[in-house]
C-alpha cells in the first residue's frame, strides 16, 4: 500500500499521468487501488481512474464508478470532471439523464459552497445548458455572469457562443466558415491552434464546452471545425455553407500510418488493423458510443488497411474539389513547412507575431528516410 504524506496525492496523480502516457493503464488502476490517497477523491484521481478504465475498454466499470462519484460528491472540481467524461461514457437518453443528474448535483453543491466555488459551478451550469441545447437558459445564465475572465481558457468560447446565439439570424448559412478536412494525424491539432490564434472559435474533434464529438449542432455556434467528424461530411458542408473555406492538411502516407498505429497502441492498447475493426463492431468497445464507431468505420475500417483508407480518402477529397473554385480549398502540408504565410493568404488574415503552432509533437524518429524534426499531429 502506498502511504499518504502531505502532497502524496499530487505525486500519485503525476505517476498516473506518466503511466497513462506510457500505455500502462492497468498499472494506473493497481497504483490507485494500493494507495490510501484514493479516499481523497481528488479530481485528478477521479479522472485518472476513469481514463484508465476507458483505455482498457472497461466501459461498464467506468460508468459504475462515474455513478458512485456523482452520488457521493458535491465538489465542483469533481463535478466538472464527471461532466467532461459524460459524452465518452453515455449516449442517447442515458447521456441526457446524466446531464440532468449533474444539474441537480450542481444546485445542491451551490447551496453549501464559497462564492468562488459558486462561480465555477456557474460556468459548469452554462456548459450543461449548452449540452442540453437549452439556449434560452444559457443566455439568461450568461447575462448573470459579472466577469467572464473567471472562465479562464474557455472565456473566448463562451463569448463566441453567446454572440452566435444573439445574432439576428442565428441560422446564417451565408456566414463564412472554415473546415479543416485532413484526417487525424495530418496536423489537425496544429491547424486548430492556428485558427484559434487567428480569432476563429474552433471545434477540434469535440466541442470544447460540452466535450461531445462535433455534430451539426455546433455549426452555427462556432467558426471553424477540424478533424474526422468534419472529414466524414465535408461534401455536405461545402453545399450547406457557400462561403466556407476548406483546408486539406496532408502528410506522407507512410508517416501517417505509423503515427496512427502508435496512437491506437497508446490509447486503446491495440495495434492490429483487423483487430481494431473487429472491436469497433462490439458493444462498449470504445468511448463516445456509436458516433465514434460510425466515424472510424466509414473513414478507415471499411477498407483493407490504413494505407488503402488513406489513399481512398485522398482521392475522394481531390476529386471533389477538382472542378471547384480554387479560392475555396487549400492543400496545406505542415510537415513540409507550410505555415502562417500560406494560411493567412488563403483566409485573408494578417500574419500573427507568434510562431506557427506545432501541437502534439511526436518523439523524434531518426531512422533513415524519415523526418529529422519532431512532427506535429
Amino acid at each position: 500500500m502506498v502511504r499518504d504524506h502531505p502532497g502524496s496525492h499530487w505525486t500519485l496523480i503525476g505517476l498516473c499521468n506518466i503511466l497513462q502516457k506510457s500505455a500502462r493503464p492497468d498499472e494506473v488502476l493497481s497504483l490507485l487501488e494500493s494507495s490510501e490517497s484514493c479516499s481523497i477523491k481528488s479530481p485528478g484521481l477521479v479522472a485518472a481512474r476513469l481514463r484508465s478504465l476507458i483505455t482498457l475498454r472497461c466501459l461498464p466499470e467506468a460508468r459504475a464508478d462515474f455513478s458512485r462519484q456523482l452520488k457521493d460528491t458535491d465538489d465542483p472540481a469533481v463535478l466538472a470532471i464527471l461532466f467532461e467524461f459524460t459524452p465518452e461514457l453515455f449516449e442517447g437518453w442515458q447521456r441526457t439523464e446524466m446531464w440532468l443528474a449533474l444539474e441537480k448535483s450542481i444546485d445542491r453543491a451551490a447551496a453549501h459552497r464559497h462564492w468562488m466555488s459558486n462561480f465555477s459551478l456557474s460556468a459548469l451550469r452554462l456548459q450543461l445548458f449548452l449540452a442540453l441545447r437549452n439556449y434560452d437558459a444559457f443566455l439568461a445564465a450568461f447575462d448573470d455572469v459579472k466577469d467572464t475572465r473567471y472562465f479562464g481558457v474557455n472565456e473566448d468560447n463562451f463569448l463566441a457562443v453567446a454572440a452566435a446565439l444573439r445574432r439576428p439570424t442565428f441560422l446564417d448559412y451565408g456566414r463564412p466558415k472554415v473546415f479543416g478536412i485532413g484526417l487525424s494525424k495530418t496536423g489537425t491539432t496544429s491547424l486548430a491552434a492556428a485558427l484559434e490564434e487567428l480569432g476563429f472559435a474552433t471545434v477540434d474533434w469535440s466541442n470544447p464546452l460540452t466535450n461531445e464529438l462535433m455534430t451539426d449542432n455546433d455549426l452555427h455556434l462556432f467558426d471553424a471545425f477540424t478533424d474526422t467528424p468534419t472529414c466524414q461530411n465535408f461534401e455536405k458542408y461545402y453545399y450547406m455553407f457557400p462561403n466556407a473555406k476548406f483546408i486539406y492538411t496532408v502528410r506522407r502516407d507512410d508517416d501517417w500510418e505509423k503515427s496512427w498505429s502508435k496512437h491506437f497502441k497508446r490509447w486503446y492498447l491495440l495495434s492490429d488493423f483487423q483487430e481494431i475493426r473487429k472491436k469497433l463492431t462490439e458493444p462498449d468497445a470504445f468511448h463516445f458510443g456509436r458516433q465514434y464507431s460510425d466515424i472510424y468505420m466509414s473513414l478507415y475500417f471499411n477498407h483493407k488497411n490504413f494505407a488503402e483508407a488513406f489513399q481512398v480518402y485522398d482521392r475522394r477529397v481531390r476529386r471533389f474539389f477538382e472542378d471547384k473554385p480554387s479560392d475555396r480549398v487549400l492543400i496545406f502540408d505542415i510537415f513540409a513547412g507550410d505555415g502562417w504565410q500560406k494560411l493567412c493568404a488563403f483566409l485573408g488574415r494578417d500574419i500573427p507575431a507568434a510562431p506557427f503552432p506545432w501541437e502534439n509533437r511526436a518523439p523524434l524518429d531518426r531512422t533513415p528516410g524519415h523526418m529529422t524534426a519532431d512532427a506535429p499531429q
